[in-house]
Parts: structure tokens; C-alpha cells; sequence
């Protein structure tokens, strides 16, 4: 880090505005690219929608699930691992 801030410092301005704009073009361009990329995959994969689930709800009875409920499971959670971690012995 240190050599490429000297190397740097010794640019004159013109050059050195020409390398950083050639850095944000690159930095834009694979923005891009991954922005692209990562739509795709979504239009693809569709993630969250399952053709399994509306067999599932059938399958099954409709749980309620209430505030109380989750906040609890959360809570015995976190003192699950604080203990097997106080005590150092691997979860199963």
C-alpha cells in the first residue's frame, strides 16, 4: 500500500485523474455486472416461492404462531448456547 501511494504522489495530475477515472469505470462496470447478474438469478430462481408450499398448508393444520411465542423460543435459544458454551460442550 504504502509503494502504490508513493508511486502516486510521483503521478502528475493529468495522470493521475486519468487512472482514477479509469478505476470508477471499473468499479461502475462490474457494479453493473453483478447488479445484472443478480437479477437474473432472481427472475430465475424465484427464491420464496415454493410449489411445495401450498401442498404443505394443505398437509397440515395452521399454526398461530404469537409474539410471545417466538420472543420465548429466542430466549431459550440464547441460554441453550450460553450454557453449552460456558460449560464448552458441542451442541448435537
Amino acid at each position: 500500500m504504502r509503494r502504490a501511494l508513493i508511486g502516486l504522489s510521483q503521478l502528475d495530475a493529468k495522470a493521475s485523474g486519468r487512472m482514477g477515472s479509469r478505476a470508477l469505470l471499473y468499479y461502475m462496470t462490474t457494479t453493473m455486472i453483478a447488479v445484472v447478474i443478480g437479477i437474473a438469478c432472481v427472475l430465475t430462481i424465484k427464491p420464496g416461492v415454493y410449489s411445495v408450499k401450498g401442498d404443505l398448508e394443505k398437509d397440515e393444520e395452521k399454526r398461530i404462531v404469537k409474539t410471545i411465542d417466538a420472543f420465548l423460543d429466542l430466549v431459550r435459544y440464547l441460554i441453550r448456547s450460553i450454557v453449552f458454551t460456558f460449560f464448552d460442550v458441542q451442541l448435537i
